[in-house]
């Protein structure tokens, strides 16, 4: 199963808001645990970073500096990892009214640089979480997921992680957004019981 995503204390970020029928959807999609490159419906392009040209890593766009660790430590999909350190961020097709998941994989911030902010998450004009410092090894990042659930109030949404530029590099990676469905009660609780996992969210009203 993936790490529970209850384990934020107040000032940390507003990890879930209360949405309808986000609670089984998010049981659904958490217990089929695949990758950003693998998930089915996944409107975030090159979620991984595993295609990247000379002219960087498209469709992402960066905002002050560029680092993108190719192959040379361990990510956690595939081969490579980026380090935030200003911004960086996709423009993704979403509809009105609908909600998604949101689901990364967070490493970390390099202990071999200057840490004095939190790495921000933006979806839209809505900061959706502030992932506090975790100083770790660049050569042995600490990967975990974190997962948010989000609304869309517009045709296009811009997915956004920011910092200061030379104020922080932590590292992200396995990025993916999925519209959450309404499934009925019947077909969730058989995926559930099916894959063997089951997980209870605890949701943050406001």
């Amino acid at each position: 199963c993936w790490p529970a995503a209850h384990n934020w204390r107040k000032g940390e970020g507003h990890p879930m808001r209360t949405l309808s029928g986000l609670t089984a959807a998010t049981l659904l999609v958490s217990s089929l645990n695949i990758s950003a490159q693998g998930v089915l419906g996944n409107l975030v392009q090159n979620g991984s970073f595993e295609d990247h040209p000379p002219s960087g890593i498209p469709p992402w766009v960066w905002v002050r500096s560029l680092t993108l660790d190719v192959g040379s430590r361990q990510a956690a999909d595939g081969t490579n990892f980026v380090m935030v350190s200003g911004a960086i961020y996709q423009d993704i097709p979403t509809t009105v009214g609908h909600e998604y998941l949101l689901r990364f994989a967070f490493g970390g911030d390099d202990a071999g640089e200057v840490n004095s902010v939190p790495m921000s998450v933006l979806w839209g004009n809505q900061t959706v979480a502030t992932v506090p410092v975790d100083l770790v090894s660049l050569n042995a990042p600490q990967w975990r997921y974190l997962e948010y659930g989000v609304e869309a109030t517009g045709s296009t949404t811009r997915l956004e992680f920011s910092t200061l530029a030379g104020e922080a590099f932590p590292f992200v990676d396995d990025v993916s957004v999925v519209a959450i469905p309404e499934p009925s009660v019947t077909g969730v609780l058989g995926l559930i019981f099916a894959s063997g996992c089951v997980r209870f969210l605890w949701r943050v009203s406001g």
